[in-house]
């Protein structure tokens, strides 16, 4: 058993017109729930039994934040999740 500091990175994207008032695709307080449940679902748990079902690979945390999340945040066009500082697995479908 190892671990590792994972970082989690959603892509948003949207047309002008889906943008806000200010010309943001979403304002970053409102992505404040998502931190929340990363730090309750992910943080210093063990993956196989966090995204039970799936190999706890980056591959497999991307795609499955990005199912988690994608109804909520319906500007979310892809997850990136990374191990290490240099390597990344993205799911966009």
């Amino acid at each position: 058993m190892h671990g590792h500091d994972c970082i989690v990175v959603l892509e948003l994207s949207a047309e002008d017109e889906d943008r806000t008032d200010s010309g943001f695709v979403r304002d970053f307080c409102e992505l404040s729930v998502f931190k929340a449940w990363v730090d309750a679902a992910l943080d210093h748990r063990h993956l196989n039994e966090a995204i039970a079902g799936l190999p706890p690979s980056a591959e497999n945390l991307a795609r499955w934040i990005f199912d988690t999340w994608a109804g909520q945040f319906p500007e979310l066009g892809a997850v990136k999740a990374s191990e290490t500082p240099k390597t990344w697995a993205v799911h966009r479908p």
